[in-house]
């Protein structure tokens, strides 16, 4: 919730700003809204490990697939996102 509700906020601002070792990055118009993809993804993946720990069903493969899936489609709004600050549109 606080991922979402921090990427939400960065959108709000058009400033959407991701620390990192040497500093952070800001993310602004198109480039924000393809980090805050890459961030609903991360959350549903968190998610969706807590919903199958409590998951008493024999069905373990099918959040293993999602988890990839969403993990594959995060890297790529993640990827846009640079690309987008790379090459600005």
């Amino acid at each position: 919730m606080v991922l979402l509700a921090y990427g939400a906020y960065g959108l709000y601002l058009d400033d959407l700003y991701i620390p990192t070792k040497r500093g952070g990055i800001h993310f602004h118009g198109p480039g924000a809204w393809m980090m805050y993809g890459a961030l609903v993804c991360s959350a549903a993946i968190a998610l969706a490990l807590v919903i199958d720990h409590y998951d008493r069903r024999n069905n373990e493969h099918r959040y293993e697939n999602f988890k990839s899936m969403a993990s594959f489609i995060g890297w790529c709004f993640f990827g846009a996102a640079l690309l987008g600050l790379v090459i600005p549109g």
